[in-house]
């Protein structure tokens, strides 16, 4: 089966041209602008990205191979023989591709949902060619001693206890030893992804090295976006609001507009410090954007709980806060977001030390449900990783499951307890607080 009749109907998909509906004259501009060394006749698919059709923009698809230009920036080209993951992550406004878990261009004139169908089916189509063109090779028993057959054929046993595939261990921070519940619900098994270290060259096809990820892709990524516009719209109105002050602004107000900024600036540093810089494609997404909320959230009540402020208080000032950036109503739906959010975070521990030890793994284990982890960090899941190691007592084994998760995620994000400038916002926002009062 071709690509074209795998991938099959697009419905009504402006921009995008699949074979043999090409235009011609879109097809010579893009084949002039970014691929001059491929004919009309090997377009298979020709993604025009220009607002007024000339398609010197965009992408294009051959049997062989990828490529594409962005406004401003050198063409991109792979060899789809060297392709190991395709795919287009939307948001509000963009839909941006990735190859080999890199980003190569960001589209905005197709339709983003239509872009997230055709890279998925284009993606499967490249896994299972390479499936057939490369079929497990036959091995007996016979041909290999003892220990390797082992490896091909193992046993239920040595399966399962090789389930939890963790990083090479490395000397964690000394804040990441805290203590952590021992009951939780059941989540869906492990996954893990992988991630590209090299950028793509400009004109020859890429053979990029791998390195494993532990997190899954998901694809919604709106909200980040979300807050990013309103923090950058609030500044403005609070510049306004500072010039033409009347005194009459309500403390309720001030109190909003205080814990929004910290909440809003915080999320920020995260995705762009830790996530963007590290390129960690499996956390680009609202899920591990809620899981950042929530560590700010926290941040800012212990804050306020060392400052012996009254609980009632603080709670006041974190609902106020939340329902602020996240442009809550009073419907039930929005009341019992709120409330998870607040729970979620003060379940979180009441030390510095608790927090960052179970941000990480808070993230991990949301990542991999695929939605917000419980209050006790889904531990059903890692106590029956836990039980299928023999020769540890079963709490042994859970710390060493748990710590070895912990010391791997880490080393993928980054950190986060040597940021100092999370810690002086938190500050200077109690401070506003209680001044308020």
């Amino acid at each position: 089966m071709s690509m074209l009749e795998f991938i099959g109907e697009l419905g009504r998909a402006e921009k995008i041209h699949k074979k043999p509906h090409i235009p011609r004259d879109k097809a010579y501009n893009a084949i002039a602008s970014y691929c001059p060394d491929v004919s009309y006749d090997d377009i298979q698919l020709l993604i025009d990205e220009t607002v007024f059709g000339n398609a010197k923009v965009g992408v294009i698809i051959t049997a062989n191979e990828i490529c594409g230009k962005e406004n401003f920036c050198d063409p991109f080209r792979y060899a789809l023989s060297k392709v190991s993951s395709v795919f287009v992550k939307k948001s509000l406004m963009t839909s941006t591709l990735y190859i080999n878990e890199r980003q190569v261009i960001k589209l905005t004139q197709p339709s983003g949902g239509t872009l997230v169908h055709l890279f998925d089916s284009v993606e499967q189509y490249l896994q299972q060619a390479k499936h057939a063109a490369k079929p497990e090779p036959i091995i007996t028993p016979a041909a290999l001693p003892a220990d390797q057959t082992a490896e091909i054929w193992p046993s239920p046993e040595s399966a399962s206890q090789s389930a939890p595939a963790v990083a090479e261990l490395i000397e964690p921070s000394p804040r990441l030893h805290a203590r952590l519940p021992e009951q939780a619900e059941a989540i869906v098994e492990l996954e893990s992804v992988e991630v590209v270290t090299e950028q793509p060259t400009a004109t020859a096809p890429v053979d990029e090295e791998k390195s494993s990820s532990r997190f899954r892709r998901w694809p919604k990524d709106n909200l980040i976006t979300s807050i990013q516009t309103d923090k950058h719209v609030s500044a403005v109105f609070n510049f306004i609001g500072d010039v033409l002050s009347d005194n009459k602004s309500s403390k309720s107000a001030a109190l909003r507009r205080e814990v929004q900024g910290f909440l809003a600036k915080t999320v920020l540093r995260l995705r762009k410090e830790y996530i963007d810089r590290n390129h960690v494609i499996g956390l680009m997404n609202d899920v591990a954007t809620m899981e950042f909320l929530i560590y700010s959230i926290a941040y800012l009540r212990l804050e306020l709980a060392n400052r012996r402020v009254d609980p009632r208080l603080i709670t006041y000032t974190l609902s106020e806060g939340v329902q602020a950036l996240l442009s809550l109503d009073n419907s039930t739906s929005s009341r019992s977001l709120l409330a998870k959010l607040l729970h979620l975070a003060e379940a979180m521990g009441n030390n510095i030390d608790q927090l960052i030890f179970t941000f990480y793994i808070r993230v991990l284990m949301s990542n991999m449900k695929g939605e917000l982890a419980d209050d006790e960090l889904e531990m059903r899941q890692l106590r029956t990783l836990a039980s299928f190691n023999k020769e540890l007592p079963l709490q042994e084994a859970l710390e060493k499951i748990i710590q070895e998760f912990v010391v791997a995620t880490v080393d993928e994000i980054g950190d986060i307890s040597g940021n100092r400038q999370i810690s002086y916002d938190a500050r200077r926002c109690a401070d506003s607080i209680i001044d308020l009062f």
